[in-house]
């Protein structure tokens, strides 16, 4: 049954592919050719396995996109990723979220009692799982830190994955069309007598300062979400949250075999060729440990483990 279910997808996500192509609605025929080769290969594992030592090698990850970025069948693919990520972030073995929940943690630990409300912005925030289980742990803890949990994020698919995740927080949760929103962010009038309350914005990321309206945040992370920015935005961005935030946290896959190898064993990820995409095509367009090794600059700091790194930046100690 299994068998029958995930063919009848890769079939679908082929005929929507071929429809793109053939529409010529989209520019980057690379990235459209790139899938279609990549779906019709994991039809079968021997198909993979051609692709992953012959295709894989020649790939050229600054051209590339995964499925979910071309928005097809109303966003059907992008809900399927979503939820399946969410599952993965969810499990307690293994711990998946573990690296980023620490770190954000420990930034709320060495910035609270600095401000009474903490502004903490996640963008491109997907359905917000990182969150729920900080606010999870910081209610365990007895924390009195007042706290605004911001995401930001232009798919509608991620809106509605966060607003159902979220809701057995039993928190004040607010979410605005962009277009509707005035120019700040208003932490105080957002929590009133709360102590957590969580703002989420459907609009783009990159748009930040005019969320801000020339405040900035305490706390900014994003997960996943640099390497989806050309060659030339990326610097852009990279000055756009420097000058956003007090405290910057950048987390994402590196660009090893870990994960065209890891995810095809644990829990029968082969059954999951929707989320195979977005693993594989973002591992392809991640930086590897000495890319990252050589880019440290201005204070920023490191961690590695064998699928992700995390990089850190206390923006006030620089």
């Amino acid at each position: 049954m299994l068998f029958v279910k995930r063919k009848a997808q890769i079939d679908e996500v082929l005929k929507d592919l071929y429809d793109l192509k053939n529409s010529g609605a989209h520019q980057n025929t690379y990235a459209i050719d790139a899938n279609i080769n990549f779906f019709k290969a994991i039809k079968t594992f021997r198909g993979y396995v051609a692709w992953f030592f012959k295709e894989r090698l020649a790939l050229d990850g600054r051209r590339l996109l995964e499925l979910s970025d071309f928005q097809l069948a109303d966003g059907k693919w992008e809900r399927i990723l979503q939820s399946e990520l969410l599952e993965i972030e969810k499990w307690k073995f293994p711990d998946n979220l573990r690296p980023l929940r620490l770190a954000v943690l420990d930034a709320i630990k060495t910035l609270s009692d600095k401000k009474d409300i903490l502004t903490v912005i996640n963008l491109g925030s997907g359905a917000m799982e990182c969150e729920r289980q900080v606010i999870e742990q910081l209610r365990k803890q007895k924390s009195t830190q007042r706290i605004l949990f911001v995401g930001i994020d232009s798919s509608l698919a991620s809106v509605e994955a966060a607003l159902d995740n979220l809701k057995d927080l039993n928190l004040k949760i607010i979410k605005i069309p962009v277009d509707s929103m005035a120019n700040t962010i208003e932490a105080s009038s957002i929590l009133g007598s709360n102590q957590y309350g969580i703002l989420i914005i459907a609009g783009d990321a990159l748009a930040l300062p005019r969320y801000l309206g020339g405040q900035k945040a305490d706390l900014l992370f994003y997960t996943k979400f640099r390497h989806h920015l050309s060659e030339e935005a990326k610097p852009v961005f990279d000055n756009m949250t420097m000058s956003s935030a007090g405290y910057i946290i950048e987390e994402d896959n590196l660009n090893n075999l870990f994960m065209f190898i890891v995810p095809l064993i644990i829990r029968s990820r082969w059954n999951h060729p929707i989320l195979l995409n977005g693993a594989f095509f973002s591992v392809l367009r991640d930086p590897t440990k000495n890319d990252i090794q050589r880019s440290l600059s201005g204070g920023w700091k490191v961690h590695f483990s064998p699928s992700i790194y995390i990089k850190h930046l206390n923006v006030s100690n620089n």
